[in-house]
């Protein structure tokens, strides 16, 4: 009997190891086929990237459906190294996660924030660029908007996009205020300048480029932010995919490319 029992002890034992290296496995592995993601792209020949084409400088839908902006730039070369083409697959900060586990993607890249819901789903690579949540008003009215006390009353209409971290941000520190949800990122501050909302709170990096473009509008906290935080690329758990990605990236990183990149895509939607 003690015999039997010690057996028994000892499948239990072996199945749970089983167990946890299945789990493990699956963890490096992409979740298509048990396929890892770099044997997909280049058997495809195609790396597909997920984008919102809404959030400049980092990523532009024009209406003719071409994509422009840092990452898209970024992508095309993380293409050209795999030796595929490149294909921008167009997702919505709100999908962006379920988008991304079900596969319409390979990489989502686009201005992505770092946080630990998103961590919870899959891999982010190092941070390229540090930025921050900031106001943005009318440069008539950025003293009456400096301070997340000031912005959080009654009769302040705070604009902001849905299903990203401007709108949970918004939602956690903005109680009092009234929330317009407008869902066109690429139209939003207009409403601002127009007057049909006050003040928007966005990441500081997009701040910096669109008071470029619109001389009606104003950071009310210029160089400061309420928060920080890096943007980086997300991908499912794959850990040969992960590194090839992340390699290629400290790669530019170091030898400046992204910083250049980024002055390059201010500059150039600041002409349009």
């Amino acid at each position: 009997m003690k015999n039997l029992r010690l057996s028994f002890d000892f499948i239990l034992v072996a199945l749970f190891l089983i167990a946890s290296c299945s789990s493990n496995q699956l963890q490096k592995r992409n979740f298509i086929g048990g396929v890892s993601t770099i044997e997909q792209i280049r058997k495809e020949g195609v790396l597909k990237v997920g984008t919102t084409g809404d959030y400049r400088p980092f990523t532009y839908r024009s209406d003719a459906g071409v994509y422009t902006g840092l990452d898209i730039w970024l992508a095309q070369d993380l293409a050209k190294r795999l030796g595929v083409k490149v294909e921008f697959v167009q997702t919505t900060w709100k999908s962006l996660s379920n988008d991304l586990i079900n596969g319409n993607f390979h990489i989502a890249m686009g201005g992505i924030s770092i946080n630990e819901e998103r961590k919870k789903v899959g891999h982010f690579t190092s941070e390229y660029l540090t930025t921050g949540k900031s106001p943005i008003a009318r440069c008539k009215d950025k003293l009456k908007y400096d301070s997340l006390e000031e912005i959080n009353q009654p009769e302040v209409r705070v604009i902001v996009n849905p299903g990203g971290t401007n709108e949970k941000f918004t939602k956690a520190n903005l109680p009092k205020a009234f929330i317009v949800i407008y869902p066109d990122n690429n139209t939003i501050f207009e409403q601002i300048a127009e007057g049909r909302a006050d003040v928007m709170i966005t990441d500081s990096s997009e701040i910096d480029l669109i008071t470029r473009i619109n001389n009606q509008l104003c950071a009310t906290t210029p160089g400061k932010t309420f928060d920080r935080f890096g943007k980086g690329y997300f991908m499912l758990n794959d850990s040969e995919w992960n590194l090839y990605v992340d390699t290629w990236l400290n790669e530019l990183i170091q030898n400046q490319t992204i910083k250049k990149k980024y002055q390059d895509a201010l500059k150039e939607f600041s002409k349009s």
